[in-house]
């Protein structure tokens, strides 16, 4: 996976976790082909699959695990050492927060005058 597919904030959260601490992340699977996407089965059955081989390789169970079929994507809370490897895992298009910032929004400018 490269850099612009991982959230700034899930990498701020994962770098700021004590052993033990738990991260709560958003997955989007990888498609098998551009313009496909996966059915709500295999959404379920690879989630599944990549879930397993993380919690296999990293040692660490997740503490819940929710599966969105129908987006292709599913939620982990589990330990910093899960996280690092389902986000390691070609099947994983994107890694997202899933608790971002309360300042979300963008802050206004100045107020001016418009003009024709």
């Amino acid at each position: 996976m490269t850099d612009d597919t991982v959230d700034q904030e899930l990498r701020s959260q994962l770098e700021a976790a004590r052993s033990g601490s738990s991260v709560g992340a958003v997955f989007t699977l990888r498609s098998p082909d551009v313009g496909m996407f996966l059915s709500p089965e295999e959404t379920l059955s690879l989630a599944r699959h990549v879930i397993d081989e993380a919690a296999h390789s990293s040692g660490s169970a997740p503490h819940s695990v929710q599966v969105f079929p129908n987006l292709q994507s599913f939620a982990v809370q589990g330990s910093s050492a899960l996280v690092n490897a389902i986000i390691a895992r070609p099947e994983i298009e994107t890694a997202t927060a899933n608790e971002q910032p309360d300042d979300v929004l963008i802050k206004p400018v100045a107020r001016r005058a418009a003009s024709r």
